[in-house]
């Protein structure tokens, strides 16, 4: 496991603050903890974050002793990867520039992927991982909209996935209103999980 100054909790959901952003989309604090639950990650294992944006979720993995692939296809979410990488002193994070499935190596095999974003190429991505997924291995897809999660279940049924579950997750936030606190709700997210 790697030790971190700036997270040095074996916990996950690491706090969004800790985080360098800019104006790259990022998975929440505690959307990101129920994620990594789902994704039953351990030291040693090879994960892959495909739409990966700042790289928090890479950031949970790395610190948990993951080797880290992440793919993103924006140059300002690369450069935030890489910074948060460095904040979270990850050694073992490679970061590739480009669109998956077309940019991903090709001798490489994960046993985890995260699927933060597809770019519109989700079915070469089934395919991709078709050969590069390990049987047993665990994929995990967050979506926000109901044809995203449509999209995703379809695929994982025709790839064979099994034990395919989907959980919706609602957040809301105390938020001050004069000397009284409201809570203000973010939008759902739905957290998709299935074993190759």
């Amino acid at each position: 496991m790697n030790k971190c100054k700036r997270w040095p909790y074996s916990s996950p959901g690491i706090d969004d603050h800790l985080f360098v952003r800019g104006e790259v989309p990022m998975t929440k604090s505690e959307v990101r903890a129920i994620t990594v639950n789902k994704l039953k990650l351990a030291e040693g294992m090879q994960f892959l974050d495909v739409g990966a944006g700042t790289g928090s979720v890479s950031v949970e993995a790395g610190i948990l002793g993951c080797q880290v692939t992440a793919i993103e296809r924006h140059e300002a979410g690369i450069h935030l990867i890489k910074e948060n990488g460095r904040l979270f002193e990850l050694e073992a994070l490679q970061v590739i520039q480009g669109l998956a499935p077309e940019a991903l190596p090709e001798g490489q095999e994960f046993d985890r992927v995260f699927l933060g974003g597809t770019g519109g190429q989700m079915a070469s991505v089934f395919d991709y991982l078709d050969d590069h997924l390990k049987p047993g291995g665990i994929i995990v897809a967050n979506t926000i909209t109901i044809e995203n999660t449509s999209k995703f279940m379809t695929y994982m049924k025709a790839h064979d996935y099994s034990n395919i579950e989907a959980v919706q997750v609602n957040v809301s936030r105390s938020k001050a209103v004069g000397p009284l606190h409201m809570m203000m709700a973010e939008n759902p997210i739905t957290i998709i999980r299935a074993i190759k």
